[in-house]
């Protein structure tokens, strides 16, 4: 196996390794313990059981507040959050590791790890991340996995697709959901361990746990109704009615200031205007796309422009832009407007979260153009 591979397969697996003995050698919380701690729990809850003909004390307002605990609480990391419970109890060897005491048994679940997800065929890296299982991890054996994903949409139309790797440690039931969402440019794994017999119910707290995946990253329009600052040192204000201005190095009113109208599209919309109106073919379009989605470098929209070494960050289909400034005026020195033929100034790549930042490609000089992020405009 390639050091690539290797480095994609350990980070898919490993970036939240929690209560298993996983590939790092982290040891969390060996099976035989957690086998111990199910033991222990149904224990207590029997030890705790009234008697024949006992009633409980306070049980309806035990009740109640056992239901009002059963709240739901919405965990963020890494640029996606998922739902949990009050209820729930957090696990002592993990941030994002919970113990859940259901009516039927004690579950442990956890966020297992998180990448991106890059450019390759999904079914084919979830295969390789299901055989590596499989083949290279010793604390417990595989007995089967999925061998097809299935397509699942998330909330805002979030397209995803999941598999599930089944196993065993001979003493309970360990089971791994990868969660692929190409258009956000992850891959996701949460880990579930229960007593044998009690998958079903496991499976439903994991598929549960998936559904309630968001997205913070290419949820909405990044560009449209904000400021920037130009690399030149220039000020982009795009207001929300539409109209931009765009200010000179001094960020004043001077003879180099100009304004009109713009367009934003991002995600789709963003390829298909790529394609129809700056005539750039579909085929490098989803090559840009592709060829970045396994780290964005600065400066890299085109693969041969970017430095070894330098800095990459997750971006994904649906942070992919194209913004056309229609310039149809210029302010004079004292402020007031001059109408002026109208000409095109068109702008296509990445915004980049992480930066807050955009570093665009100008498509008439094919030159760079970076807008940090200022502020929200105002008017």
């Amino acid at each position: 196996m390639d050091e690539k591979k290797k480095k994609w397969l350990a980070a898919a697996i490993g970036t939240g390794a929690i209560l298993i003995l996983l590939l790092t050698g982290t040891v969390m919380v060996s099976w035989h313990m957690i086998s111990e701690k199910i033991t222990e729990t149904e224990q207590a809850q029997t030890a705790g059981m009234p008697a024949e003909g006992e009633e409980e004390a306070g049980g309806e307002d035990a009740e109640q507040a056992e239901a009002g605990n059963h709240e739901p609480v919405r965990c963020e990391t890494k640029g996606l959050s998922f739902e949990v419970y009050g209820d729930w109890e957090s696990a002592e060897n993990g941030e994002y590791a919970y113990m859940i005491q259901g009516e039927s048994g004690v579950y442990y679940i956890w966020l297992n790890g998180v990448s991106m997800l890059g450019g390759g065929a999904v079914q084919e890296m979830y295969e390789d991340l299901a055989l590596y299982y499989q083949d290279e991890v010793e604390e417990y054996q595989v007995s089967h996995y999925d061998k097809e994903m299935t397509e699942v949409m998330l909330a805002e139309g979030v397209a995803c697709q999941w598999g599930v790797v089944h196993g065993s440690n001979g003493m309970g039931i360990y089971d791994t959901m990868v969660v692929t969402v190409p258009d956000r440019n992850y891959m996701i794994t949460f880990g579930g361990y229960t007593e044998d017999g009690k998958e079903e119910e496991l499976l439903d707290i994991l598929v549960s746990l998936c559904k309630s995946l968001q997205f913070e990253i290419g949820s909405r329009d990044e560009i449209s109704g904000n400021t920037f600052l130009t690399e030149t040192g220039g000020k982009l204000c795009l207001h929300q009615d539409g109209t931009f201005a765009l200010y000179d190095a001094g960020g004043s009113a001077g003879s180099g200031d100009y304004g009109g109208t713009y367009e934003v599209y991002y995600g789709e919309a963003a390829v298909d205007e790529a394609v129809r109106s700056l005539y750039l073919p579909l085929e490098i379009v989803e090559k840009i796309i592709s060829y970045n989605m396994n780290g964005y470098a600065p400066g890299g929209i085109f693969p041969d422009s970017v430095p070894e070494g330098r800095m990459r960050y997750r971006i994904c289909r649906d942070t992919f832009y194209v913004v056309s400034l229609h310039i149809d005026r210029r302010f004079s020195e004292t402020g007031e407007e001059e109408t002026i033929e109208e000409r095109d100034a068109n702008y296509f790549g990445f915004y980049i979260p992480e930066l807050e930042s955009a570093d665009f490609v100008d498509e008439t000089t094919y030159e760079y153009a970076v807008w940090e992020f200022q502020c929200v405009t105002e008017g």
